[in-house]
């Protein structure tokens, strides 16, 4: 009451109609003008808080560009809150009553300056808010500067972060159809006997995915903050390679032996000479799964059941396959004689399969670490490692130490900056990466896979059999001591022929020397019962790059082991490592082989 009163008087001074009086002088105000008192506005947020059904009681705040405001939801998940001296945009929470459900969605204004804003809270909006700050919501919410909401969430990132998740959820086959604006849009909540309105309907399909396919509202949001933070583009030493499948697989039925084995549409890529005229990769092809019944079904229609023979492992006649917990799928398998998309026919070859996705061009940009497996010059294959720069029009802007020995050092590499090969997107799917050498006139395949952590992996593969793999370049931390990691390895030889098994590998960490970059591990042949020490070096001689120098080692049943020289790059985000071991045969074929390997659940 003091308040308005003094409001009151302020205001009727200010029109002159009170005078001053006193001491008998007559004098009148002076006209000097009083402060003018602040305007007070409050925005007000509406909406429904849903996980399909209502979530009644739910206890909802926001934090805006200016000051926060709380509210509970009503019986039908509605709620009313008003932020007093408030500013849109804001980031809004909701708690179930028992605590046990988190949401989170953004508010905008209505109308561009308006006071009022439509803010449903519901599993697709936590995902918008995953995809809107690449960042976990609840993370989110709980440190993020005010200040910097205006720049985060406006009407054009929040719109752009709606196409993104209704593209992963369609592709995990969620339809959103009916759904126009997955914040705004009216939502009337599923009850006993109702399914609700359209928008309720489609929270229950999501629902009935995330629980068929063994996943998480947790998970998946996990996954699409990841992927729109562009993973370790920016990530020191320290970030942790969590190996994970994207969102859109997540969503998909799964194989009951392996959760990393997905029902979907897989590129299958065989490591062998194409059919056909030079440049043409002729030896790729899509493969359909289904993960419940293991059947993998051909383009020509054919197709087989695989026999599961322990977790995420499989054969298919005397095909042995692996899949990686990034989905990946690493196989040595025999190539029909009748396959007409290789000139060689009926040999047994390393065969990956990734699934399928469509990745932007501008998403490829940054630098790249590569290590491959290409022609010698002399006969047979050898590896080849480089560093290249790609930018977002799929330019490249520097290539360097392809030319050299992978022992050289980054900084005494040879580098190149002409007539670079370009990278475009492909009409039957992936890139093309185009020499634009007039002299040498060539074409290869790349094809790209966004892990679940947002890692992406470049896989290059040319008519002539060779092929390469990258990851975006990062310096690597030491692993922990204790650190236990168990692999398949699918390996070939300087024929390019798959080697005769796939054996498995257990590396456990026993030392780190972190003032030589150098960490200790015990090594073993799965079965064999046999271990022996072995020491390798990050970092050498150039970033991302893992070193192991040749040797000697006793064994633990006191026999001799030699340890052979080799180079290994880590395929951020995969569950993949790409090992290079070169020749060590003085006298007689070379023995050099490409390894790709597999990390076991």
């Amino acid at each position: 009451m003091q308040f308005r009163a003094l409001t009151l008087t302020l205001a009727l001074t200010t029109a002159g109609l009170i005078t001053a009086c006193g001491g008998g002088s007559g004098d009148t105000a002076t006209g000097v003008q009083p402060p003018t008192p602040p305007v007070t506005t409050s925005v007000t947020l509406t909406g429904v808080v849903a996980r399909g059904a209502a979530l009644a009681g739910a206890a909802v705040s926001a934090k805006c560009a200016a000051n926060t405001g709380t509210a509970t939801s009503g019986t039908g998940g509605d709620y009313t809150l008003t932020v007093t001296a408030g500013v849109f945009p804001c980031v809004v929470q909701a708690t179930s009553s028992d605590a046990a459900t988190v949401l989170h969605s953004v508010a905008t204004a209505n109308t561009a300056g308006g006071t009022t804003a439509s803010a449903n809270i519901t599993p697709l909006t936590e995902l918008l808010v995953a995809q809107v700050t690449g960042t976990q919501p609840a993370a989110y919410m709980a440190s993020v500067a005010a200040s910097t909401l205006s720049t985060t969430i406006t009407t054009s990132t929040v719109s752009t972060a709606q196409t993104a998740v209704v593209a992963t959820l369609t592709a995990a086959g969620v339809s959103l159809t009916g759904i126009t604006n997955m914040v705004t849009d009216t939502l009337v909540p599923a009850t006993t006997g109702s399914t609700g309105n359209g928008y309720a309907q489609v929270l229950g399909a999501l629902n009935q995915a995330i629980t068929s396919s063994g996943t998480t509202l947790a998970a998946l949001t996990t996954s699409v903050a990841a992927a729109a933070a562009g993973g370790s583009t920016n990530v020191t030493a320290s970030y942790v390679d969590a190996v994970t499948l994207p969102a859109a697989l997540q969503l998909r039925p799964q194989a009951s032996n392996c959760s990393a084995l997905r029902s979907g549409r897989y590129r299958l890529v065989k490591l062998t000479p194409s059919a056909g005229a030079i440049n043409v990769v002729t030896a790729t092809e899509i493969m359909t799964f289904d993960a419940p019944t293991l059947r993998a079904t051909r383009p020509d229609g054919g197709s087989s059941v695989w026999a599961a023979t322990g977790p995420c492992s499989y054969t298919s006649g005397t095909d042995v396959i692996t899949v990686s917990q990034a989905g990946v799928i690493v196989a040595r398998a025999a190539l029909a004689p009748t396959d007409t998309s290789t000139s060689q026919p009926g040999t047994t070859r390393v065969v990956f399969a990734l699934p399928e996705q469509s990745l932007a061009l501008s998403e490829l940009a940054g630098t790249w670490n590569m290590l491959g497996w290409e022609r010698a010059l002399s006969g047979g294959f050898m590896g080849v490692a480089g560093t290249f720069t790609l930018g977002s029009n799929g330019a490249l802007s520097s290539a360097r130490c392809f030319e050299s020995g992978l022992a050289v050092a980054d900084a005494a590499c040879d580098v190149d900056t002409t007539n670079l090969p370009l990278l475009s997107l492909h009409a039957n799917g992936g890139f093309a990466l185009t020499s634009t050498d007039v002299t040498d006139p060539w074409v290869d395949r790349v094809f790209a896979y966004r892990g679940g952590n947002g890692e992406v992996l470049l896989f290059i593969i040319n008519a002539d059999g060779q092929f390469s793999f990258a990851t975006r370049q990062r310096a690597r931390g030491l692993p922990s001591v204790g650190n236990v990691s168990v692999s398949w390895n699918v390996s070939t030889d300087v024929s390019n022929l798959a080697s005769s098994a796939v054996d498995a590998t257990s590396n456990t960490v026993t030392a780190v020397n972190a003032a030589n970059g150098t960490f200790t591990r015990t090594n073993s042949t799965v079965g064999t019962g046999v271990s022996h020490s072995q020491s390798l070096a990050i970092n050498n001689g150039r970033n991302g790059y893992n070193y192991r120098a040749s040797g000697t080692a006793v064994a633990s049943n006191g026999s001799t082991v030699n340890i052979r020289e080799f180079y290994a790059l880590r395929l951020a985000g995969t569950g993949l490592t790409a090992v290079y071991l070169p020749n060590s045969n003085s006298t007689g074929p070379s023995n050099a082989r490409f390894i790709i390997s597999v990390e076991q659940p």
